[in-house]
């Protein structure tokens, strides 16, 4: 990943930020694989955190639905937005009610999660 990236030069946000036609980006395939140090590159080369599908799904809430719990609190240090919801009105409490005080921690800036 850092490779490809790397041969990018001056289109990385470009990259890091395409959708195919469903609107998905990188970030919410990553996510949804639970491929955390992907998450990680991603983020630190730009990635929009906040990325809307054709669904209204973001990153954060396609890693829910996935269970993959530690892409959405990666996702969430990074400044998801916790309070969005899909085009069917699920949301972060809908889709990982276990993680929503986690999530709610990292926001007040809890050092320990």
């Amino acid at each position: 990943m850092r490779l490809l990236l790397a041969s990018a030069r001056g289109r990385k946000a470009e990259m890091v930020n395409a959708a195919n036609s469903d609107k998905d980006t990188p970030l919410h395939w990553v996510a949804s694989e639970g491929h955390i140090e992907v998450v990680k590159i991603l983020l630190a080369e730009g990635a929009d955190v906040n990325a809307c599908n054709k669904d209204q799904n973001t990153p954060l809430l396609v890693a829910c639905e996935a269970g993959q719990d530690e892409a959405a609190l990666a996702l969430a240090r990074r400044g998801a937005n916790l309070g969005v919801e899909d085009s069917e009105g699920a949301n972060v409490a809908t889709l990982a009610p276990k993680l929503v005080s986690a999530l709610r921690a990292i926001k007040q800036g809890d050092a320990y999660l």
